[in-house]
């Protein structure tokens, strides 16, 4: 399955420091500055719904979906404790 195409904006500032930490990791080929930005893109929205998920849990939310790598994987259940 193809990827969706992006057009993004960023400074010169973080167009050199993504560029040199890739360069120093080994991966300046082509398609790891994509790879670099899916990645970060999913640690960020994984990041975004744990918070949602520490706050609907504390608010007694019932369920959450789960996230993984771009691909929704099921919901899950805050299960009560054992008595």
């Amino acid at each position: 399955m193809p990827g969706a195409r992006w057009n993004l904006i960023v400074s010169h500032d973080t167009d050199e420091a993504v560029r040199q930490v890739l360069a120093e990791e080994g991966r300046a080929r082509k398609g790891e500055l994509s790879r670099f930005v899916e990645d970060a893109v999913c640690a960020r929205i994984r990041e975004i719904r744990g918070e949602r998920h520490a706050v609907s849990a504390t608010a007694g939310e019932p369920a959450v979906a789960a996230f993984d790598g771009g691909r929704p994987l099921s919901r899950t259940r805050r299960r009560s404790a054992a008595p």
